[in-house]
């Protein structure tokens, strides 16, 4: 968000793209049979977004909170739409994490990936950029683990 020369009015930018990746992991754990299981191994993947659409809101008061106020600040206030260029990614990673079960088929477990990536954009230039994701997640695992379960003392 950029203020506005008034002070009240800002710029802001929404960029929106719609992602399709498919990747794979290799993974070895550390105390599978116990209830916290730490992990680490290596990871590629890929994906493509397309339909990108950059949104511009012009003079637009914005009330930052918990939920922002966002109304139109008067006459000269515009929404601009851009088409973006779709873009194909690649990525390899080393992924670190931690896991707790809770019960015979559910965990929890939090995640970071960290690597780099060459990205392309279709139409545009190539490049290259450090990757990092943080993931907390929940699992149903179909095969039965042999940790304890709290529903194993009814």
């Amino acid at each position: 968000m950029i203020k506005g020369h008034n002070g009240n009015t800002s710029i802001m930018y929404c960029f929106v793209e719609n992602d399709l990746k498919v990747g794979s992991d290799i993974l070895f754990r550390i105390g599978d049979e116990s209830r916290f299981t730490f992990y680490t191994g290596a990871g590629i993947n890929a994906s493509t977004s397309f339909d990108n659409s950059l949104l511009v809101f012009d003079n637009y008061n914005v009330e930052t909170g918990v939920i922002n106020d966002f109304s139109e600040a008067g006459p000269n206030t515009a929404q601009n739409t851009y088409k973006g260029k779709s873009v194909v990614y690649t990525r390899a990673y080393i992924p670190f994490g931690v896991s707790l079960k809770w019960f015979r088929h559910l965990e929890t477990n939090m995640e970071l990936k960290a690597g780099g990536g060459f990205e392309q954009v279709l139409g545009g230039s190539a490049s290259g950029f450090k990757a990092g994701e943080f993931t907390v997640g929940l699992r149903y695992n179909i095969q039965k683990h042999k940790t304890p379960s709290i529903f194993d003392l009814f």
